[in-house]
C-alpha cells in the first residue's frame, strides 16, 4: 500500500507539471502592463536546540513583468561553518493563467555532493490560497526525481501569520552516490509562526521536521547517519 501511494504521488507530481504547462498563455491578453520590476525574500534561521547547526537559509527572488521573469531560489544548511546542504536555482519564468507560471531552467547542489539539474516546474497559487510549487529534476545521468511544496499563511492578525508548510521529494530510480533510493525520498513539514515588524521585516519562530523515507532512509542507516531531524529554528525574514 505504501509503494502504491508513493507511486500515485511521484505520477501526480508529474501530471500536475504537464498540465499546467500545456494550458495556453492567456496572460498576453489580460495584463498590458510590461513594467519591469523585482523582489527578494530572505529567510535565515538558527537552530535552537542543535548548536552545531549555525545556521539554514531559504531565499527566493525574480527580475521581469507580470508575463516573463527571471528567478532565482536557494536553500541550505551550514554546521559549524561547513556546507552541510546548499541548493542554488536560475529559472525562466512564464505566466500560463492568471494563477500559475510556468519554470524551466538549472538546480546547482553545492553540497553534500556537488550535482547539477535540469529543471522544469510550475509554481503558483491554488485554490483556499494555497501557494503550490512541483518540479521535475533530470540530472546529467537521466536520473529523475521530483518535489512538490505546499504552504499557505494563516493571519491572526495583520501582522502576526502562522505558515504551515509541507515538502515531499521523490526518485525514480536509485542513485548510489548520492544515497538516494526510489520512490519517495524525503518528507520535510513543519509550521512557522512570524511577526510582520514591517511588510520586509519579520523575525520568526519555526518548528520544522524532516524524515528520511525508503530506500533512502536504509541507505542513510548504513553509512551512520541520521534518517529524521527535528528543529525550532529562530530566524528573520527581510524582503526587499
Amino acid at each position: 500500500m505504501l509503494r502504491l501511494s508513493i507511486s500515485v504521488a511521484g505520477r501526480w507530481v508529474g501530471l500536475l507539471i504537464l498540465a499546467a504547462a500545456a494550458l495556453p498563455s492567456t496572460a498576453g491578453a489580460q495584463i498590458k502592463d510590461k513594467q519591469v520590476f523585482a523582489g527578494t525574500n530572505l529567510e535565515v534561521g538558527w537552530d535552537a536546540i542543535d548548536r552545531r547547526k549555525s545556521m539554514r537559509w531559504e531565499g527566493d527572488g525574480w527580475i521581469g513583468n507580470d508575463t516573463d521573469k527571471f528567478r532565482w531560489k536557494t536553500e541550505g544548511e551550514l554546521e559549524r561553518g561547513t556546507l552541510v546542504e546548499a541548493e542554488l536555482q536560475f529559472l525562466y519564468s512564464r505566466s500560463i493563467n492568471q494563477f500559475f507560471d510556468a519554470l524551466v531552467g538549472l538546480r546547482y547542489d553545492f553540497a553534500p555532493r556537488g550535482a547539477t539539474f535540469a529543471v522544469i516546474g510550475v509554481q503558483g497559487l491554488a485554490p483556499q490560497w494555497f501557494e503550490v510549487g512541483a518540479a521535475l529534476f533530470v540530472d546529467h545521468a537521466g536520473h529523475v526525481s521530483a518535489r512538490l511544496e505546499v504552504e499557505r499563511d494563516i493571519l491572526i492578525t495583520q501582522r502576526l501569520i502562522l505558515k504551515p508548510f509541507v515538502e515531499l521529494n521523490f526518485a525514480a530510480d536509485e542513485v548510489a552516490r548520492r544515497s538516494i533510493g526510489p520512490g519517495l525520498t524525503e518528507l520535510e513539514t513543519g509550521i512557522q509562526l512570524r511577526y510582520e515588524i514591517r511588510r520586509d521585516l519579520a523575525p520568526f519562530v519555526e518548528f520544522r521536521y524532516s524524515r528520511l523515507a525508503g530506500r533512502t532512509s536504509d541507505l542513510a542507516r548504513a553509512e551512520g547517519e541520521k534518517v529524521q531531524d527535528v528543529s525550532v529554528i529562530l530566524g528573520l525574514k527581510v524582503s526587499f
